[in-house]
């Protein structure tokens, strides 16, 4: 089959050479092809949304291919596919109405035969039909798709509350969940037993009407182990985000050392293409699997997933840039 460089302005393509266009796999043909045709797809795409510059686009871009290649099902992976089928319906019913109506203006050159032109008045009511129902289809899918980001919009926007105890000031110590994201503060619950009231003080007092009232050692108990519940609780999303560029910032130095062993003897070509495979490759080993695991846990916005990403992603390139004479 052969499969379409380009489904504009195309006027004799088959349905099966329209869904072979918009595949997300390889088929009978090169791979330099499919990633050509891969690439113009996306960038078709990326033009429908919008971006506050370049390298946000640029970084949506390499986020959603990967999910692609990786056939990881996400909200922006759903986004594209229902994008991608709405465009192979949209393709095929403008193809069957410019064969309906290029069937209309030829039927006055052929031989006039009554049994012909009752097959043809046939066939034109059948593909009529066919028409109204794909516009049917693609009504309905719209619907569903609107319901679908209305959903997706509401589910965001749900407040999550989290209600915290009020209690003194304590020394924190951050633990891993996600490797960085819960507070820890079992051991200065030990520092406050052993710094408590001398041993010399064994009784306190509260004043009430005409005397004082002595408070059991039950209820002193009681507060300790209030005190005690509650050792951990999720650090803020600010606090969680502050904590991710630095883990992705402080392992840089590796690849930067590995940056300067590569380009030693090479020509600036050389050396850009060094460059960007350095670039992508801390992307990939150390920004995506730690913003990976924030957004497991905070549902990052996609302005902000990729916002995020930023402040690591440039120092990884000034270091390359500005120091590495």
């Amino acid at each position: 089959m052969m499969i379409p460089k380009s489904v504009k302005f195309q006027s004799n393509l088959t349905e099966a050479e329209i869904r072979a266009y918009y595949s997300l796999k390889p088929l009978d043909e090169d791979h330099s092809d499919h990633e050509k045709r891969f690439n113009k797809i996306l960038n078709e795409y990326l033009n429908t949304k919008d971006f506050k510059n370049d390298n946000a686009k640029y970084c949506y871009k390499r986020q959603l291919k990967q999910m692609i290649k990786d056939d990881k099902i996400t909200p922006k992976y759903s986004a594209f596919n229902m994008w991608r089928l709405k465009e192979i319906e949209k393709n095929i019913s403008r193809q069957k109405t410019y064969l309906l109506n290029n069937e209309g203006k030829v039927m006055p050159k052929r031989p006039p035969r009554d049994d012909r032109n009752d097959d043809l008045i046939d066939e034109n009511k059948r593909l009529k039909l066919e028409i109204e129902n794909l516009k049917k289809q693609l009504i309905e899918k719209d619907e569903q798709i609107d319901f679908l980001m209305t959903e997706n919009t509401k589910m965001k926007h749900i407040p999550q509350v989290i209600e915290v105890e009020e209690e003194k000031p304590k020394h924190i110590e951050i633990h891993e969940i996600n490797e960085y994201l819960i507070i820890d503060t079992s051991d200065e619950e030990e520092e406050l037993q052993q710094t408590e009231t001398p041993a010399s003080v064994e009784k306190s007092y509260y004043e009430e009407d005409d005397g004082y009232v002595e408070e059991t050692e039950e209820e002193e108990s009681e507060e300790e182990e209030s005190e005690e519940e509650e050792e951990k609780k999720l650090v803020s999303k600010q606090e969680a985000i502050i904590i991710f560029q630095k883990r992705c910032i402080d392992k840089i130095t590796p690849y930067h050392e590995e940056f300067m062993k590569l380009k030693q003897g090479k020509n600036d070509r050389e050396i850009t293409k060094i460059t960007n495979d350095i670039l992508d490759k801390y992307d990939q080993e150390v920004i995506q699997p730690e913003v990976e695991k924030l957004d497991d846990v905070y549902d990052l916005p996609n302005e902000e997933y990729t916002q995020v990403q930023e402040k690591p992603y440039d120092k990884m390139k000034d270091m390359i840039l500005y120091f590495s004479d």
